[in-house]
């Protein structure tokens, strides 16, 4: 089921090892019962672009309903144009899932961690499509272009 909210946030933010703002996060997740296995913490909200970190459990498939809603928030809801995420370049699963999005790189900061470098991902809402399309949509309970609504930032 999806989930949203603060312990969203919270979640992916350790899965992670970082540290996030609750106060200026929105978190979407997907669970099994009360447990959260899949979950993005989306920040740094622009009119035009979001910041998010993604954080999958080990063990689990992606889940084409996560994929749907945690699209959907930034590009229905948000209405902004693109995504961004930053990724070690040596976290090889977590490039090949952007990727799987429609995720591009667009640069590389160098020498950005203790031991590895940051690459710039951008994923805008032309090379997303497939993923908000009805098939995927109603998945979350999307009907006519009218979505669920996913709880804005904190203020």
């Amino acid at each position: 089921m999806i989930v949203t909210g603060d312990q969203v946030s919270c979640w992916v933010a350790t899965e992670l090892g970082i540290a996030v703002d609750l106060r200026l996060t929105v978190g979407v997740g997907y669970a099994e019962g009360a447990k959260i296995i899949q979950g993005a913490a989306f920040y740094n909200f622009t009119p035009y672009n979001i910041y998010v970190h993604v954080a999958l459990a080990s063990g689990h498939g992606i889940n084409p309903t996560f994929i749907a809603a945690m699209l959907d928030y930034p590009f229905n809801q948000a209405k902004v144009r693109r995504l961004t995420g930053l990724i070690p370049l040596k976290n090889h699963v977590a490039r090949k899932f952007a990727e799987h999005l429609g995720g591009k790189v667009e640069g590389c900061m160098e020498q950005a961690l203790v031991n590895d470098d940051l690459l710039i991902y951008g994923l805008t809402r032309k090379n997303a499509e497939r993923w908000l399309t009805a098939p995927y949509q109603r998945r979350i309970g999307v009907r006519h272009g009218k979505a669920c609504a996913i709880t804005a930032p904190c203020t």
